[in-house]
């Protein structure tokens, strides 16, 4: 995989990064999820490892739920449907390497968010996860038994 593009206009970051047990986790535009080891406040490049699907324009906010420093999750949305009445994407990867992919959710139908807002991103709590989007908030957690 090439490293991000940094001299062209065209290309970029327009999120913050999540932080989770020695590891950085971003996207830029058009770029895979890529999962950096920072040490002594050293970001080591290039990265360790990225996803295997790119994320749209603009990228996409990663958010980082765990226990401790065991069981993360890298949540992030794809939320390229935006520009229409397309539902944005949760995708769910293991936070010790992110080329290991939990969950993706459909891009429509059932078990599908709302339709996509840019910029928006998930927000973790109480075991669940909340995707904001047009006139929408959509919830995945586990179902019941």
């Amino acid at each position: 995989m090439p490293p991000p593009n940094t001299t062209q206009l065209d290309g970029g970051i327009y999120g913050l990064p999540a932080y989770w047990n020695g590891n950085i986790y971003s996207t830029g535009q058009s770029f895979p999820l890529s999962q950096f080891t920072i040490s002594n406040g050293v970001i080591a490049t290039p990265q360790l490892v990225n996803s295997t699907n790119t994320f749209p324009p603009r990228g996409a906010i990663p958010a980082v739920s765990a226990s401790g420093t065991t069981n993360g999750v890298v949540w992030i949305l794809d939320l390229s449907g935006w520009t229409g009445t397309g539902s944005a994407v949760l995708y769910a990867y293991d936070a010790t390497n992110v080329a290991n992919m939990l969950y993706s959710s459909p891009a429509s139908g059932t078990g599908a968010a709302g339709p996509a807002v840019k910029f928006t991103l998930p927000i973790v709590a109480n075991g669940k996860v909340y995707v904001g989007g047009q006139s929408t908030v959509t919830v995945f957690g586990l179902l019941p038994n």
